[in-house]
């Protein structure tokens, strides 16, 4: 699945090298509007987070995905 990632806080000309499934982006999607259960297999679904300024390839800065951690980091930039 093709998918474009577009914003302020995106990695310009960033082309990710991990696959990720429809799950990882519903997981993004709802760390992003701050969503706090995602609905099924996206519950434990890593985010799409390696794309995002400041942060790197396997985003440990953001902690533990089920803390919805990353959600934080988007409100408060």
């Amino acid at each position: 699945m093709a998918t474009l990632v577009i914003g302020s806080k995106v990695k310009r000309n960033f082309k990710s090298q991990t696959l990720y499934h429809h799950q990882n982006l519903l997981r993004t999607v709802c760390d992003a509007f701050g969503i706090a259960t995602c609905p099924g297999s996206a519950a434990t679904a890593k985010p799409m987070a390696d794309v995002f300024l400041g942060c790197a390839t396997s985003c440990q800065e953001y902690g533990d995905p089920a803390e919805r951690s990353m959600s934080a980091s988007f409100h408060q930039q």
